[in-house]
């Protein structure tokens, strides 16, 4: 399981305290690993801009909201359900890599469910979009 935090005077404080508590009660005993390293960037304004334009798309061919496709697509795509305890990543937490991995997908997804054609966030003319 991944937990986030931050550094402040040297002590580590965790961003969702109860997961990591819960973690350590299920884990009572066990002996485990720690791997502590930077969070690499998260995703771009132009990605998050080309992301907004993508749901869209999808949206116009479901009739879900963005709010709804977006979770939609989360649960498809981000579930981690190899974790002891599954959880579904939050996109905002995806590295720049991560996040056009998941695009790919998207892409990939509504193309052949949808019959959707979703254009590559640097083809000719979809910069008047975003």
């Amino acid at each position: 399981m991944k937990l986030f935090g931050v550094v402040s005077q040297g002590n580590l404080c965790f961003e969702d305290l109860p997961a990591y508590l819960k973690t350590l009660d299920k884990l009572e005993g066990e002996q485990i690993t720690v791997e502590i390293k930077k969070r690499s960037k998260g995703r771009s304004v132009p990605q998050n801009k080309y992301y907004r334009f993508v749901l869209g798309l999808i949206c116009n061919e479901t009739g879900y909201t963005d709010d709804e496709m977006h979770e939609i697509l989360r649960y498809k795509f981000l579930l981690q359900k190899d974790a002891d305890d599954p959880y579904v990543k939050s996109t905002a937490m995806l590295s720049t890599v991560e996040f056009e991995e998941y695009m790919t997908e998207v892409r990939q997804w509504a193309s052949v469910m949808l019959n959707c054609f979703v254009p590559l966030p640097n083809e000719e003319g979809i910069e008047l979009y975003l």
